[in-house]
């Protein structure tokens, strides 16, 4: 829950107050996800609603960070539309497996999409906020790397949409042969 007060919290405050203190919160937000799962792992805590709010924390995070790099221009609006898509399509997936009394868990490509989003965010707010000012070749190289990562992130969300697509359509044809 901490991560979705973050993340809109960061996002608020990088735009409109304070982009070095945006970026902290931002930061700390995110360190969350790290710890939280951590501390479930360590006590065996892990719960079903658990894990989906911090699937629902990992889109609510991005959406708040792609919509701050959007403000800024920092990436075409339309890498948020095809996030959004993806999340939308893995929704609906994971909630007809659900209905079918199946699951799709979370899956490598995802936990790498989160990764690379997580990493790349970090080091185009770095650069962007102006924390990476000291070193000019560090601050000018931030973004064109940042940028790839995100594209790389985007392009591993597509391919765990596709993936989670093919499982449902898989479940589907299952049910439908069953019934028959």
């Amino acid at each position: 829950m901490a991560r979705i007060v973050g993340a809109v919290v960061m996002s608020l405050v990088y735009v409109y107050v304070d982009r070095k203190i945006g970026m902290v919160i931002g930061v700390v937000a995110g360190f969350t996800d790290i710890f939280d799962g951590f501390i479930a792992r360590k006590l065996n805590q892990i719960t079903e609603i658990g894990a989906k709010l911090d699937r629902w924390s990992d889109v609510i995070f991005a959406t708040s960070v792609f919509t701050v790099l959007i403000h800024f221009d920092l990436v075409p609006w339309w890498y948020f539309c095809i996030y959004a898509i993806r999340e939308l399509v893995v929704l609906f997936a994971r909630g007809y497996a659900g209905s079918r009394g199946g699951e799709l868990p979370t899956s490598l490509l995802g936990k790498l999409k989160t990764d690379f989003f997580s990493l790349s965010f970090a080091a185009m707010f770095l650069g962007h906020c102006g924390l990476l000012d000291f070193w000019p070749w560090l601050a000018n190289f931030s973004y064109p790397i940042s940028f790839i990562g995100i594209s790389i992130g985007l392009a591993l969300s597509i391919a765990g949409g596709l993936i989670y697509t093919r499982e449902a359509v898989r479940l589907f044809r299952h049910a439908k042969a069953s019934e028959a």
